[in-house]
């Protein structure tokens, strides 16, 4: 099954579902692109921590758009709101999309976005106040958070596969040689950095690292936020 972030690890955490993320076994990362921060373009803001400073001085007047409520841009919005000690009015939207379309009207100041936003920052529609990442993202001249003093602001969007516990391990190697073949063709790889979506290869052991380490910060922080299911 192919195996993202929200549905294996945030969603079951907050919503009632049939399954838990026990019940798989990561076996590859295919893809992983950091979240992106941007603001309207006419915002005052150089970087994030220009954002931040304003926020600080004027609580609630900074209004954050979110993709979506409990998803993972608004998990890291809240994230900033705690990390940074301020008070942001966040407003969740459905989905990506109309996030950004008020974003664009200058009806919300910001939006913790995916990276494909990057292509309005390029075009000078949207100004990109921080990557959400240890280093900065190739071709966007965005300083990270780390850079600006929160080294806890690095957030990767990641789609892979994962296994049902009891696959036969021949299904899972199968699996495995597959996914690393096609992280390497050449004209996939292309094809994804155009639409900022970098191929990222991890196996079965650096892949389980990376869910584990997520898997065990999530549910306090979920829970610290309100969020956690009844």
């Amino acid at each position: 099954m192919a195996a993202l972030q929200g549905p294996l690890i945030i969603n079951p955490l907050q919503v009632k579902v049939d399954y838990a993320f026990e019940d798989f076994e990561p076996l590859a990362q295919l893809v992983s692109a950091p979240q992106l921060m941007v603001a309207n373009i006419n915002s005052p803001w150089k970087n994030a921590k220009e954002m931040i400073d304003h926020a600080k001085a004027n609580p609630g007047k900074v209004k954050l758009g979110t993709t979506g409520f409990g998803n993972l841009p608004h998990l890291m919005t809240l994230r900033l709101q705690e990390l940074a000690g301020v008070k942001f009015t966040i407003i969740p939207f459905k989905g990506n999309a109309p996030a950004r379309k008020e974003l664009l009207a200058g009806h919300i100041d910001g939006l913790i976005s995916v990276m494909q936003d990057a292509s309005y920052v390029k075009a000078g529609s949207l100004k990109g106040l921080a990557v959400l990442a240890e280093e900065r993202f190739p071709g966007l001249d965005v300083q990270t958070f780390v850079e600006q003093g929160y080294p806890d602001m690095v957030a990767d969007v990641w789609w892979g596969v994962a296994a049902l516990k009891g696959t036969p391990e021949p299904v899972k190697a199968k699996v495995v040689d597959t996914f690393k073949k096609v992280a390497n063709d050449k004209s996939f790889k292309s094809m994804m950095n155009k639409m900022e979506m970098p191929i990222v290869y991890m196996g079965p052991q650096e892949f389980n690292e990376k869910c584990a380490k997520l898997q065990a910060f999530f549910p306090g922080f979920v829970e610290s936020m309100g969020l956690l299911k009844k």
